[in-house]
Order: C-alpha cells, then structure tokens, then sequence
C-alpha cells in the first residue's frame, strides 16, 4: 500500500474470496475516517475475484462516496470490468493505462 498525503494505493495480488472482500471493505472505512479522500484499488494483479467481493468493495465505495472518498477500482482485466458492467455497476472506474502519482 501507498499512501499519500490524501490518497492511497491498494494493490491486491491472487484470487480475491468473500473474506479479501471484507478486509478491503473495511480497510476503506477505515482510510476514510483517517481522513484519506482518494483511494486507488490496483486489481491487475487479481485476476479472479469472486463476485461476493465484488459486491463488498463496490457497496463500501458506494457508501463511502457519500462522505467525500473517492474509490477507483484500476487495473480491471476486461474479464472483471464485464462482471461489473452485467452486476449493474457501470460507475466503477476506468481502466487507466497508468498509476496516479503518489509523490505529489
């Protein structure tokens, strides 16, 4: 993890199960309330990511959202952008060719 003076970079590696989903649903509810208002979560290197996580991360961000963090999910292998579009959630983020630079 990376983190800036108001944004963080997660970067998640291997398969993401119901449990990866919760530890970064409540790692986000925890960068929010210290006060991060920019969170980047890298996927590239997770290719498989069960759906129920998906759920979590994108009903935390969702929520989140509300009180002024910004999550992007980046890194999206096509596979997983689909997923997200056919669950609904179209609004996850783009798929950036590069990394938001953390040094600023």
């Amino acid at each position: 993890m990376e983190v800036g003076e108001s944004r963080t970079l997660i970067r998640s590696s291997g398969y993401i199960n119901r449990l990866g989903g919760e530890r970064i649903a409540y790692l986000l509810l925890v960068l929010a309330t210290l006060g991060v208002r920019e969170v980047y979560l890298d996927l590239s290197a997770s290719p498989l990511v069960c759906v129920t996580a998906l759920e979590q991360v994108v009903d935390a961000k969702s929520r989140l959202s509300r009180s002024g963090l910004v999550v992007e999910l980046i890194g999206l292998t096509p596979t997983l952008s689909k997923v997200l579009q056919i669950m609904g959630f179209d609004d996850h983020g783009d798929i950036p060719s590069h990394r938001p630079n953390f040094a600023s």
